[in-house]
């Protein structure tokens, strides 16, 4: 068979790779053994397991097999090379050549949950810890503020901050938040 070119988008997950069943021109059976996989992502077989170079599989799970994308992974992800081989012993190889094409995700802030515990009374103001954002796709220079606490006050240098304000990286980690209001 001929090798084939799947081109595949980063956020596909699982996805079919629809490989045709080697077949012995004399009816007898093929096996097949995995000669090279992807360097990005993973293969996997129908029961969901991750395979390896040196797997060996009949020519009906050559057919069931999925390739696993990797986030935020993209490129020229390899070759799975395989190899049918039939009861005579006889060869032939080929291969799926698979690229994956990049989607621009959204901007993340790396932050486990997003709180701030502030100690009232003793603590009414405190530095706000606010995570840089990262897209891998692109670098990011600025934020825009969407939203603001309902109590208390985020200020920069002193001066009150607003809605739809542009601030660069080095504002955002220079915010504080001050507690006027007695919440017990």
């Amino acid at each position: 068979q001929a090798p084939l070119e799947k081109v595949l988008t980063e956020d596909a997950g699982l996805v079919a790779l629809n490989i045709p069943a080697p077949m012995d021109p004399e009816g007898k059976a093929v096996s097949v053994t995995l000669l090279d996989i992807p360097t990005q992502g993973a293969v996997l077989d129908k029961f969901g397991n991750v395979l390896a170079v040196g797997a060996m599989l009949t020519a009906d799970e050559l057919t069931e097999l999925h390739f696993q994308t990797q986030a935020d992974v993209n490129g020229d992800a390899g070759y799975l090379r395989y190899q049918a081989t039939d009861e005579d012993g006889v060869t032939a190889v080929s291969s799926v050549h698979l690229f994956v094409d990049a989607m621009n995700d959204a901007p993340r802030f790396n932050m486990p949950d997003g709180k701030v515990i502030l100690r009232y009374s003793g603590q009414s103001t405190t530095l706000l810890d606010m995570a840089v954002p990262s897209d891998p796709e692109s670098t990011i220079s600025t934020v825009n503020v969407i939203d603001l606490p309902t109590l208390g006050s985020v200020t920069l240098s002193g001066q009150l901050l607003h809605l739809n304000q542009v601030l660069t990286l080095d504002q955002l980690q220079r915010l504080t938040f001050t507690l006027t209001e007695n919440v017990n």
